[in-house]
């Protein structure tokens, strides 16, 4: 097998695209096959070597490796290239080029402090009309000088539909999570912050805090964490019976008030003891589409059960 040339953009000479004359970037390599072999700078290794003037120039490092050296742009100190000294950034979860003290001293610098003087006027870009800067008339923005949104709040509700907002979120959301790559590097990411949080603050501290806050968002909205309760453990069901279709609990909710709150077979007021109930049983060949689905009482659905509308209906009637 005949191993192809490669031309180096600097000297312009055409080398054997193999590791003895070029480097191999592992940023790339990671992205691409093993069938297509090394991912191999553009640059040959002497025009690198010539260009940054040490011997036994290496490419920068990356990935997490303990056992190597890993020098800061910012500090110039030299530390071991792990999570807890450098940052992770990027869909690829690479090693960011500052350490964690300049990058959190950089992040510091770039907030501006929130100046709020209502006797200051501040105009917005939007109206063009002068008003106090203040937050009662302006969005904080620490990232703009000032502290201060440059449009007002009036202008910034009329222009923005907080529902198509968060529903194109949650789409672009659900989109980008179904990218393997996204998904494993935000797993990561959540696993590095909880090891960290149960580092400073202890475990049973930990799980204390992570309990509390999730008592405080049952109460604060017991429709949503119920909808979301059912739609997990109906999303099990219909993954052990090979079952078509999904609903969101968003869905589950429009329904509910659709239905006001009332059993989709006896009329009765459910409160918060509502059932998911597939008209067409999942066991029987039905889907889980939200056109599948009704709310009933406990009583309805446990009485229906497995049952078709029309036989649950006709035993009445025998």
């Amino acid at each position: 097998m005949s191993v192809p040339l490669k031309r180096c953009p600097k000297c312009g000479e055409l080398k054997l695209a193999t590791t003895e004359f070029f480097y191999v970037c592992k940023a790339r390599q990671q992205s691409k096959r093993l069938s297509d072999g090394p991912a191999l700078l553009a640059t040959c290794k002497a025009c690198l070597l010539a260009s940054k003037k040490v011997v036994g120039f290496i490419p920068p490092i990356t990935q997490p490796d303990s056992s190597l050296l890993k020098k800061c742009t910012q500090c110039g100190e030299e530390k071991l290239a792990t999570v807890e000294n450098f940052g992770l950034i990027g869909v690829r979860k690479n090693l960011d080029s500052r350490c964690r003290p300049c990058k959190a001293a950089y992040m510091a610098a770039r907030q501006f402090v929130i100046v709020e003087d209502a006797a200051t006027l501040k105009r917005c870009n939007k109206c063009h009309q002068d008003k106090p800067a203040t937050r009662g008339y302006f969005h904080a923005s620490t990232g703009l000088k000032g502290g201060l949104a440059g449009k007002c709040i009036e202008c910034r509700r009329e222009e923005t539909n907080r529902e198509e907002v968060r529903a194109r979120r949650i789409e672009h959301h659900k989109e980008r999570y179904q990218d393997p790559v996204v998904a494993q590097a935000a797993k990561e990411k959540t696993r590095i912050w909880r090891e960290r949080q149960i580092a400073e603050l202890g475990g049973d501290a930990f799980r204390k805090r992570k309990n509390q806050f999730t008592k405080e968002q049952k109460a604060k909205n017991p429709i949503h964490t119920r909808a979301k309760v059912l739609e997990h453990a109906n999303n099990y069901r219909v993954r052990e019976l090979a079952a078509e279709g999904s609903h969101t609990a968003e869905e589950i909710m429009a329904l509910l008030d659709s239905q006001r709150r009332r059993c989709a077979y006896c009329q009765r007021d459910m409160g918060m003891a509502w059932t998911e109930d597939h008209v067409i049983p999942l066991s029987r060949g039905g889907t889980n589409w939200i056109s599948n689905i009704a709310l009933a009482c406990r009583s309805c659905n446990s009485a229906k059960h497995n049952k078709l509308l029309v036989e649950w209906v006709n035993r009445w009637y025998e």
